[in-house]
């Protein structure tokens, strides 16, 4: 259990997921600082949290945002699923080594409990039979995935020699407010953009394939969830235990849109995974938490977020 002046670092703390951790653990009594090299894109600096400028990768940067905290949650990665094919060996330089760097400066305890944000979608791979286990074999098909894994097994060796606690998560799909509806990850800000703005929606394979996707609050509740349970070592799938295929959720985001996209079928990726939905019963039995958003819930609330945002953004 925490302590009442427990003070968390958030790592990459100013992205999508960020965001809603710093609600969160703000909500919860948390002291939240963050270090990033962007400010949030779509809202203002938020009252009582301290915001550090910089890359975790700058040691002197990083040793400055860690002192004085108690957790640190690591969020920050150099590259997106879609990307990481193009660049491999960007996940080993920018990613995994400047983790590496950075847990090995916490060797000495500057810091000794580690929330890491691995990737439920990518290092698992096409896994061999649903819902997906954390005990499942892992056996990523992208550099994105290969590297998260990388990370997972540095920071089990860190903890091993040196003592480090952590908690290992790894999400499915995230949605929600403040996911940029501009951006190149996350195909449903994307999908409400290109059929308000009556753009072609382009989908690699048959659109058939099923994923597990989770409203981003639910995920902040999670994590936090996991904290206060204490620093087990073990890893966590947080996930809302349901797939589905990217047909299905066009047909959501049409209806609540009133009209319907063109879309386009183009050659599946071979880095694409083609099924997965996760189990979230380690979790659900170590602190209780469950999923209370509907998906249905959860795409009005983004739907919302969006149009008034695009109404804010053209006064």
């Amino acid at each position: 259990m925490r302590q009442e002046a427990s003070r968390v670092l958030l790592v990459g703390g100013n992205g999508f997921i960020g965001s809603h951790l710093i609600d969160e653990l703000l909500r919860k009594g948390y002291s939240v600082r963050v270090l990033d090299r962007n400010p949030e894109i779509f809202r203002k600096a938020v009252p009582g949290v301290e915001y550090v400028t910089g890359s975790f990768a700058d040691l002197f940067t990083l040793r400055e945002a860690v002192e004085g905290c108690d957790i640190l949650i690591h969020l920050a990665h150099s590259t997106v699923p879609s990307t990481s094919l193009n660049h491999p060996e960007e996940e080993v330089l920018a990613s995994v080594g400047a983790f590496v760097n950075m847990i090995n400066c916490f060797k000495h305890k500057a810091i000794g409990k580690i929330v890491y944000f691995s990737s439920g979608g990518a290092v698992y791979g096409n896994p061999e039979s649903l819902p997906v286990f954390e005990e499942a074999r892992a056996k990523p098909i992208s550099p994105y995935g290969v590297a998260k894994l990388m990370m997972e097994k540095y920071l089990y060796m860190f903890s091993y020699l040196y003592g480090l606690e952590y908690i290992i998560v790894r999400p499915s799909n995230p949605f929600g407010p403040r996911q940029n509806y501009m951006g190149e990850q996350g195909v449903i800000p994307i999908f409400f953009r290109k059929i308000l703005d009556d753009e072609t929606i382009s989908i690699w394979g048959d659109g058939k394939g099923t994923k597990d996707y989770l409203y981003v609050e639910d995920l902040a509740g999670a994590v936090v969830s996991l904290i206060e349970s204490g620093f087990d070592k073990s890893i966590y799938n947080i996930s809302s235990g349901i797939g589905r295929s990217l047909l299905s959720i066009i047909d959501n985001i049409s209806n609540i849109c009133g009209k319907r996209p063109n879309i386009e079928f183009v050659a599946k990726r071979t880095h694409d995974v083609s099924n997965i939905t996760l189990s979230f019963d380690k979790i659900r039995n170590r602190t209780g938490w469950v999923p209370t958003t509907t998906f249905e819930d959860g795409l009005i609330q983004t739907f919302k977020w969006i149009q008034n945002t695009k109404s804010n953004m053209s006064k």
